[in-house]
């Protein structure tokens, strides 16, 4: 019997799925591991919504900026933070819950949904199935309440695509050790010490196939993505032909010769990210959640 921790080690984010529907009584168990995830006071502000109608599937996808998976994965799963129901039951109860103006229970609640939802990712794992997280749900979250009837102080956290792989990555580069476990104390590392550390997550953007220039070549880059950036290389095969050629010449406009420099001057750049956080808080505000 494979073991749980064979299990997470062989976890890949799956962005090509079969057509085959995922059985109901594999849908049951990844719901059941979902529910008996840990929680916060045990107190489970969770609710996860099924979509699995094409229709449903489709307009999540648009919503999460048009990534195909969502749309193809025969089921998505939408993970919630949930003070409605909380909040209704402990008044039904006589008591005074107000989770929504509590920082302590956002967080609280925002951690069980990923404790939830990552149960589920390994169950499915185990089971022989793919999943992707859908993280930009967040930035949709206003259009993501009306689309599927979410009530006040009830807001999408994340998304769970799940299917049969047609396409497994064969590979999934993460730091090492040394750059994440401190012994007792934090343990400070020199600037040379991370980044070679990080060099062996992302290896050297700088020595992938230079041309004459010095600039990168389309190979080259494509070779990193292989290792580094797989969205590019699924959205390249999937809806968006010559999406790495095309992110390749806005490297080179951008001078970006590092992983470093991809992350946080293309992919999560420092005030594209403040914008969208001070969007995220208007739409939690909005619906009823006003702890931030």
């Amino acid at each position: 019997m494979e073991s749980v921790y064979d299990v997470i080690m062989r976890r890949r984010t799956v962005r090509s799925f079969l057509d085959t529907p995922v059985e109901e009584e594999m849908v049951q168990r990844l719901l059941d591991v979902a529910i008996q995830a840990p929680s916060g006071g045990n107190i489970q502000p969770i609710s996860v919504i099924r979509i699995e109608k094409p229709e449903g599937r489709e307009k999540m996808a648009k919503l999460a900026v048009n990534q195909p998976w969502v749309a193809r994965a025969p089921l998505c799963l939408l993970f919630c933070i949930d003070f409605h129901r909380t909040g209704k039951w402990a008044e039904a109860e006589g008591a005074s819950y107000g989770g929504e103006k509590a920082l302590m229970s956002f967080l609280l609640a925002y951690a069980d949904v990923f404790c939830s939802a990552e149960n589920a990712v390994l169950c499915a794992t185990s089971l022989g199935l793919g999943t992707v997280y859908i993280g930009m749900v967040l930035a949709a979250m206003t259009e993501i309440r009306k689309e599927f009837g979410l009530p006040e102080k009830v807001v999408p956290v994340v998304a769970l695509c799940v299917g049969y792989p047609k396409k497994v990555p064969s590979g999934i580069t993460k730091l090492p050790r040394a750059a994440m476990v401190h012994s007792e104390r934090y343990e400070e590392k020199s600037p040379e010490e991370l980044k070679q550390l990080y060099r062996e997550k992302y290896g050297d953007l700088s020595r992938q196939s230079p041309n004459d220039e010095g600039r990168m070549t389309n190979d080259g880059v494509r070779e990193f993505f292989k290792r580094t950036y797989q969205e590019a290389l699924e959205l390249d095969e999937q809806s968006r032909p010559d999406f790495t050629d095309k992110v390749a010449r806005l490297m080179a406009r951008m001078e970006v010769g590092n992983a470093a420099q991809l992350l946080f001057k293309m992919r999560y750049p420092e005030e594209a990210m403040k914008r969208m956080g001070e969007k995220i808080i208007a739409s939690l505000r909005e619906a009823g959640i006003d702890c931030l």
